[in-house]
């Protein structure tokens, strides 16, 4: 969304300037004829009844997704086995003795999320990156995620993206009129074009390999005709053997990327009850700047796992915390874009606490990493060039340092970012209470 506002704002700086009061009162006019006349053509199949969302399922694909605030318990809807998504059978996990319980989390961030594929490159150079038993990943985070998913082999796909980005690379704007009369001020087509690059058949056989050998990778997208946050199995998918599953994969990625107004929505064809429906998806995080899922079998009691390898939860955010202090000027859309960069900070901030609380509760090892406030690079324009590469280059030299973890949330923090604090195992977390726990892998996915 600040991506919105600072196009707005540019746009405004250098046209709108240009017009005067009386040009403006003759030009409304034409335009609000112009929307009425629009409203028409953007069509769509009518939205899932309410009364039928928990029916819904994806063209071709069932049980592929859940709907977190459903659950309240998540021990009463963990399973062994993960659903499948032809005819309702479900596909028996061989657990691998080295997946362990390592958990990884990539977050929102725009273009920012050059950090985390610098980082996941100059880890992996270390040769100490884990395999991860469950990866998650929201916005850019979501096109991250299955690459990290599927290990170090596949950095170069992280690098060569990330190097190579423009301002057109991911998505193509309109202008500002065809933005406000359709539905947003940017196509996705080419990132559609980028997924079809890189997500192949052959990726997608991967994943579902990893997944039948007991590992998960999550996405989430948003709703926006429910109103709720959506999590995609996205190795289940992958798994389905559907002849449609690599195109829903690649639809979900670029859905949790869609950040509404700002670029098109993605429409995703669904049944229930026989009738066919569209459900208009957009960024995931609309709800959650990162997630972090638990998995899909019940962790063993902490007791239980001294004997065995210690689960670690591994939090990349693809963001500054520090507050960047500047003074906003009194115009609509400059506070309107800084209001934004607030709310998306502090959102960040809150998830990060509700994770940490989470971890402590379950006694798994809590990783930070974000950018600090040592990274002073202009950043004139989204998807600009130069800080894209200068970003990838400070994640990577991070990622290949002993010290690139923050072991508490970035406010709990009063010595330098670059040294950790040791965990206090014994803090109270009845203030951290969070739906976190509920995200649970029930047989009943839609």
């Amino acid at each position: 969304m600040e991506w919105l506002f600072h196009m707005a704002h540019t746009t405004s700086n250098r046209r709108v300037a240009r017009l005067s009061g009386h040009f403006h009162r003759r030009l409304l006019p034409c335009i609000t004829l112009l929307a009425l006349s629009a409203c028409s053509t953007m069509t769509r199949l009518a939205a899932v009844p309410s009364e039928l969302q928990d029916e819904a399922r994806p063209d071709g694909v069932p049980g592929v997704r859940f709907f977190p605030q459903q659950f309240s318990e998540p021990s009463a809807h963990l399973s062994t086995l993960r659903p499948a998504s032809t005819g309702g059978s479900e596909v028996p996990v061989s657990w691998d003795a080295d997946v362990g319980c390592d958990l990884l989390a990539v977050s929102a961030g725009g273009d920012r999320g050059a950090f985390a594929a610098g980082l996941l490159n100059g880890w992996s150079q270390t040769g100490t990156r884990p395999r991860f038993r469950v990866v998650t990943g929201v916005s850019v985070g979501a096109l991250i995620a299955p690459f990290a998913f599927l290990g170090p082999r596949y950095d170069h796909v992280l690098r060569e993206v990330t190097l190579s980005a423009g301002p057109g690379k991911f998505f193509r704007r309109r202008s500002s009129l065809s933005g406000l009369l359709g539905d947003g001020f940017a196509s996705s087509e080419p990132l559609e074009l980028l997924l079809a690059t890189y997500v192949t058949a052959e990726v997608l056989q991967e994943i579902a390999n990893e997944y039948r050998r007991g590992r998960d990778l999550y996405i989430m997208t948003t709703d926006l005709d429910a109103g709720v946050p959506v999590i995609w199995n996205m190795g289940a998918i992958a798994a389905s053997d559907s002849p449609n599953a690599l195109a829903l994969f690649r639809q979900v990625m670029r859905a949790s990327a869609a950040i509404p107004v700002a670029v098109s929505p993605v429409l995703i064809h669904v049944t229930a009850a026989g009738r066919h429906f569209q459900e208009l998806h957009v960024d995931g995080s609309v709800v959650q700047q990162v997630f972090l899922y638990p998995y899909s079998t019940p962790l063993p009691a902490p007791a239980a796992r001294d004997a065995g390898p210690s689960c670690r939860a591994f939090i990349i955010m693809n963001t500054q915390f520090d507050s960047n202090w500047s003074p906003t000027p009194r115009r609509t859309l400059g506070i309107g874009e800084r209001a934004m960069q607030t709310l998306t900070r502090v959102e960040a901030s809150t998830d990060v606490d509700r994770i940490f609380g989470a971890m402590q509760q379950q006694s798994i090892d809590f990783n930070l990493a974000y950018i600090d406030s040592d990274f002073q690079v202009a950043h004139p324009r989204d998807f600009d060039e130069s800080y894209m590469r200068a970003l990838f280059v400070y994640g990577q030299q991070l990622g290949s340092r002993d010290d690139r973890w923050h072991d508490t949330p970035p406010q709990s923090q009063s010595q330098s970012p670059l040294q950790s604090q040791p965990l206090n195992r014994s803090a109270s977390i009845d203030q951290r209470k969070t739906p976190l726990l509920r995200y649970a892998h029930s047989s009943d996915a839609h």
